[in-house]
This record gives C-alpha cells, structure tokens and sequence, in this order.
C-alpha cells in the first residue's frame, strides 16, 4: 500500500470518527434544560436553611467554569448532618416531566457526599439523589443523577422547593460550601434546524478569537458553553467572542441556551 493511500484512509477514518462523536455528542447534551436559579436575581428565589447559615456572597473565585458575580454560601453548624441544609424556593414551580439530572456549581471543602431532594413546598419531597464532589478550591460541576425514577408522571412532577444537604457523612461544623447556577435537565430534545441554522460560530479552525453570532431572537447574549469530545465542560463565557488560544488542539462544541430553554450546539476545531 502507498503512502499515499494510508494517508488518505488515515484521513478517511479520522475524519469519519469526528462525525460520529459529534452526531452522539450532540444529541447526548442537546436535551432540555432549565436554570433554576443563578443568584444574581433575589426577587426570583428566596434562599433559606434547615439550621446554619444561607447567604448570598460575592464570588470568592471568579475563574473557570463559574465568573458569575453572585454565588450561594452555606456555613455547617456542627449539629446532626441530617438537620442541616441549604433550601432554595422558588417563585414559580417548575414541571420537570422526564427529569434526568440536576447539577450545579460547587467549591467543596471536602470530598464527602451531598444529598439533593426535590419537593413542591407544602406538599412534600418527590425525587432525591446523592452526588459526591470532589475536595478542591476550584469550582466544579456536580450532578445529582434522577435518571432511576425512570420518568416523573406529569401530574406529580411540579417542583418549586430545592434542598441540598452538604457533607451529610461527615457533618464538619464550620466547613463553608459555595454553589452556583443550580440547573435542572430532562430528556426531551429541544434543538431546532432552523433555529441551529442561523447559529453562527466562526472561525474553524480557529487559533486564537472564537466568534458566535446568534441571529435567533431569545439566544442573543446568553450564555455560553464550550465541551469538549468527551463532554467535559471547559469554558463558560458571556458576549459573542471567546479567546480559545490555551485549549488543545482538537474537536469542540460550543452551546448556547435561550431564553425559552431551547438549546443550539455548534462544533468548532482549534487548532
């Protein structure tokens, strides 16, 4: 076989396994999505706690995937794990039919495990699940995985009452948690062609200034999201142009959701 000919099945392959990644990527992340509550609105939410101490602070580490201005805090009082938590309430109950996960942002002090119910204030709780975070000063993503309810019917699945008990092993009296951009997903895709066709992201491949250009009425100026081919979440940014010049060379997507949930995912390469 010539060189030629193995360069060009090389080229063949590559070229066909990006696809494929994209194809799957897209539709793994293309689902809908809802952000509960990020903070920076106090009319939208009251923040609350079983015991401790809620308050709403200026983010301490303004830097990765979290540089939002406004940020939740909740400070352990050293009494039993199970009697402490940070609630959030709020105004309007949202109807979560299909719910898949619940994630948020987090500065944990340790690794040890959190508790998430979901509940209808007055009612009761619905749905719950355990994530465990790991100990870092840095923000990270954490999931709370509903996906073993199978599905909420739609009549039981109205929610406006978030409870997150933190570090519900260890109970450290004193520790502070940080969290932020609390988002709810279900299994119902919500992408349009039409809207993804006037979803503009420009240059690929790019070097250093990656451009986005919405077009579409609801996505102007909201945020945005950079993943890369294994679904890590690399950048968060604001505007419509992004310095992209210290990510690896390679396949990224970048996601943005407007202000009726629908989300558009465009792929871009850096090279």
């Amino acid at each position: 076989m010539s060189k030629k000919t193995t360069q060009l099945n090389l080229y063949l392959i590559q070229t066909k396994t990006a696809f494929l990644v994209s194809a799957f990527f897209i539709i793994t992340i293309a689902k809908a999505q809802t952000t509960v509550v990020d903070f920076e609105n106090p009319t939208e939410y009251q923040h609350l706690a079983w015991n401790g101490t809620p308050e709403v602070v200026t983010n301490p580490n303004p830097s990765g995937i979290n540089t939002s201005a406004n940020v939740g805090k909740y400070t352990i009082p050293a009494s039993s794990a199970w009697s402490n938590a940070s609630v959030v309430i709020i105004n309007t109950p949202l109807n979560l039919k299909d719910l898949s996960n619940l994630e948020f942002s987090v500065i944990a002090p340790s690794g040890s495990q959190m508790y998430s119910k979901l509940e209808l204030d007055g009612v009761g709780g619905v749905a719950e699940a355990y994530a465990t975070p790991t100990a870092d000063s840095d923000w990270q993503k954490v999931t709370f995985n509903f996906s073993h309810l199978g599905g909420v019917d739609v009549n039981t699945a109205t929610y406006n009452k978030f409870t997150f008990f933190f570090n519900v092993n260890d109970n450290v009296g004193g520790e502070v948690w940080y969290f932020d951009d609390i988002i709810v997903n279900s299994n119902s895709l919500s992408t349009k062609s039409e809207k993804s066709s006037k979803f503009k992201v420009y240059p690929s491949p790019v070097t250093n200034q990656l451009f986005v250009k919405s077009g579409v009425k609801g996505l102007a100026g909201s945020k945005a999201e950079i993943y890369n081919v294994t679904g890590k979440l690399v950048r968060v940014f604001n505007g419509e142009s992004v310095n992209v010049s210290n990510l690896n060379t390679g396949l990224y997507f970048v996601s943005v959701t407007g202000s009726n949930g629908e989300k558009v995912v465009k792929k871009f390469i850096k090279n």
